[in-house]
């Protein structure tokens, strides 16, 4: 008698769990593609200056690019650039985001000013980047 309940028992256990999975195969899930894109750098420098931030970054195919991005884009509404603290461990990162293939902001995931490693320099003052600075987009190599 109790083997013949278990057995019934699990025959129904059984049942359930192909009728619940046959149900869940046939529902569709809704799938949207995200209108957001991005791409990660590795960052090797970052030069400040009191229109720019220049940052040197790692190319895909081995290689170093620099980039500036504006200063005032951390200003405006909606901000084109944020900065993140870099959490120890993790080497700093540059992530540039695009909304429907078109530039939408940078992430700039540094270390403190104020840590040891040499990461931030300041970049000479006669140097004149007001072309840079006001730009509206981001040109970057990849």
């Amino acid at each position: 008698m109790k083997k013949t309940l278990s057995a019934l028992l699990v025959a129904f256990c059984l049942a359930t769990v192909v009728a619940f999975a046959q149900e869940t195969q046939q529902e569709e899930l809704a799938y949207e593609p995200s209108a957001l894109t991005y791409r990660n750098a590795v960052v090797y420098k970052v030069f400040d200056h009191k229109d720019v931030v220049i940052v040197m970054y790692a190319k895909h195919d081995s290689g170093i690019a620099q980039v500036q991005i504006p200063k005032r884009w951390s200003q405006e509404y909606p901000r084109k650039l944020n900065y993140r603290t870099c959490p120890p461990g993790i080497n700093p990162f540059m992530t540039v985001m695009y909304q429907n293939g078109e530039f939408f902001k940078v992430l700039l995931t540094l270390p403190p000013v104020t840590s040891p490693d040499n990461l931030w320099a300041v970049a000479p003052a006669y140097m004149d980047f007001s072309e840079a600075a006001s730009v509206d987009t981001l040109e970057f190599e990849y």
